[in-house]
């Protein structure tokens, strides 16, 4: 049983693409436009408005997904994304602070982030992934527009352009954004963010509780000031001076500047309160 209607809806689309991973014997499977073998990215189906360092439309873009993880004998949806850039490199992740300002050679450089870079082709509805330092390929098959399959089990979703968004509300790190207990904890402990359509935010304890690890100032107290998004990133500028650099996106394919009951934050889930 799923104990409220957020964490139903958080995973109801990655559970329901685990079910469909499974094919029973005999049974048909859907028709496939034959694939070309892989070329060098074609940009001309990768569209012309740039977000950042990828584009939007065609493969190109942020991508998010669930892998099931087998953990103590269960199976856990494990938020991932992947990025492709239009140059025909990728990323089996999305950076902590998001694309803006992102410096790809300084991440390839690091031991610990290398592993997750490679290269890609792709057209016609069929592409690979292979890792730069070697290992398996990633095959890449289009179910639909929107939406790719990797290695015929993982199902990704595009994630949609959210440079210049606003947001008007509070998201909060909490499984039950509403549980009333939340608000008897001060400012300053709360894992909640404010926006404002004018452009304003206030966070409420985020980073002092949360989101602890994030660079850009070693202090991570509340506060509040300005912010904007672009190429995947919401930049949070302090009245203090503090500058934080994080990324987002909306859930899965969901248009954020309509659908945003849930943003990921940092790669964080984060839930609208009411």
């Amino acid at each position: 049983l799923v104990p409220n209607r957020t964490l139903l809806d958080a995973y109801r689309l990655p559970i329901q693409a685990f079910f469909e991973s499974f094919r029973f014997p005999g049974e048909a499977k859907p028709p496939q436009a034959p694939a070309r073998p892989p070329t060098p990215v074609d940009r001309d189906e990768l569209g012309s408005r740039e977000v950042g360092s990828v584009r939007s439309g065609g493969l190109s873009g942020v991508w998010m997904g669930f892998k099931q993880l087998q953990l103590f004998g269960s199976y856990v949806p494990d938020t991932r994304w992947m990025t492709f850039f239009d140059d025909g490199q990728a990323l089996d992740d999305l950076p902590r602070t998001g694309l803006d300002g992102f410096d790809r050679s300084a991440s390839k450089a690091n031991r610990d982030k290398r592993a997750f870079w490679g290269t890609y082709s792709y057209r016609d509805g069929a592409g690979v992934f292979k890792k730069l330092d070697g290992g398996p390929d990633t095959r890449i098959t289009l179910e639909k527009p929107g939406q790719i399959k990797l290695d015929g089990l993982h199902s990704y979703y595009q994630c949609a352009d959210v440079d210049g968004l606003r947001l008007d509300g509070a998201w909060a790190g909490y499984a039950d954004p509403d549980d009333p207990r939340h608000r008897s904890v001060p400012i300053g402990q709360r894992c909640v963010l404010r926006f404002s359509n004018d452009g304003r935010f206030s966070d409420e304890g985020v980073f002092a509780t949360l989101l602890t690890r994030e660079a850009g100032s070693t202090a991570n107290g509340p506060g509040s000031g300005r912010y904007k998004i672009k190429s995947f990133s919401l930049i949070l500028n302090y009245s203090d001076g503090r500058l934080k650099k994080v990324a987002i996106t909306g859930f899965l394919s969901a248009n954020p500047a309509a659908q945003n009951n849930i943003l990921f934050i940092c790669r964080t889930r984060f839930n609208k309160m009411k």
